[in-house]
């Protein structure tokens, strides 16, 4: 699984503060310094792909608006991420 995140919109010393969280959180920096992605290996457990996401939500702060999030699998085939219960 890969992670990927954009933060195009953040001002140059938080763009920085969060960049720096995280490299040292083992993502690896986008060449134009304006996001990162993070690799699990195949067989990660779910859990340990969720706590990875709340702990860069938690490093980059709530957006100042309402943002879409959207999954897609390998083939890039939309995941349906609304609860099935």
């Amino acid at each position: 699984m890969v992670l990927s995140i954009r933060y195009v919109e953040l001002r140059p010393s938080r763009l920085h503060n969060v960049s720096s969280a995280l490299d040292r959180r083992r993502w690896q920096l986008d060449e134009d310094g304006e996001g990162a992605t993070f690799r699990l290996p195949p067989g990660t457990d779910p859990t340990d792909t969720a706590f990875e996401v709340l702990a860069v939500l938690t490093v980059a702060g709530a957006p100042a608006v309402q943002r879409l999030v959207a999954a897609v699998d390998a083939t890039g085939t939309p995941v349906d991420l609304t609860d099935s219960a």
